[in-house]
């Protein structure tokens, strides 16, 4: 972060930097699912959030699917359900929430795309 190189990261939802109270006070729709987001601004970087509609409703079945099968107790999914469906992005990039989730989207499809061939060339290897 200190060597003055542009970057977009993903956050883990357990980081302690970010604010899941935060107020996500505009939205964009990305592949036809709505998308809620906010930021926050330090001198530094900021923290872009997103919530992603779609991806809270999945997210939620999972955990209730957990609980049903009682992997996991009720109270565990109240304290779970301020994550569901968030992402957190941490950039010294300075653009609109959108623009910044445009990106990220990007880079994950190029990280794919290198893992999809990685997996090919892997799979192409002969086994002496």
């Amino acid at each position: 972060m200190g060597s003055g190189t542009d970057f977009i990261m993903r956050l883990s939802r357990n980081s302690e930097i970010i604010d899941y109270g935060m107020h996500l006070t505009s939205s964009f729709m990305y592949s036809d699912r709505g998308i809620l987001c906010g930021f926050r601004k330090n001198e530094n970087y900021s923290i872009y959030m997103y919530l992603d509609q779609s991806l809270m409703a999945e997210e939620s079945s999972v955990c209730i699917k957990l609980i049903s099968k009682v992997k996991r107790e009720q109270f565990w999914f109240r304290d779970a359900s301020k994550r569901l469906g968030k992402i957190s992005i941490l950039s010294n990039l300075r653009d609109e929430p959108d623009s910044i989730y445009m990106i990220y989207k990007q880079m994950e499809e190029i990280g794919q795309s290198f893992d999809s061939t990685n997996n090919k060339m892997e799979n192409d290897k002969t086994n002496l």
